[in-house]
């Protein structure tokens, strides 16, 4: 498997779990990669536990801007997602 390849379906398994409503719990750096353990919290208390290693320096840098891209959400809640496109447009432009 080619290094992009490798990247891609790291990149869209962390995109599926993300979506399914699991969260990052634990990072684990070894020598192999950093293994993640995800964690979704479910009825009653119970916890569905999935594990990955990432091995593409590229896929944890994702892993990290989806988790800041978390945390953003969380600090913010009253804003809408049009709204933090707009702000993010707005900070872009140069000063007049």
């Amino acid at each position: 498997m080619s290094s992009w390849q490798e990247y891609a379906e790291e990149k869209r398994v962390i995109d599926e779990l993300v979506s399914g409503g699991f969260a990052p719990a634990e990072v684990t750096e070894t020598l192999d990669g950093d293994a993640v353990r995800f964690v979704k919290a479910e009825g009653g208390g119970a916890r569905e536990a999935r594990e990955i290693l990432l091995r593409h320096p590229e896929s944890r840098k994702y892993l990290g801007a989806v988790l800041l891209g978390r945390l953003r959400e969380a600090a913010r809640p009253d804003v809408r997602e049009s709204d933090r496109a707009d702000t993010h447009r707005q900070t872009k432009q140069a000063p007049a």
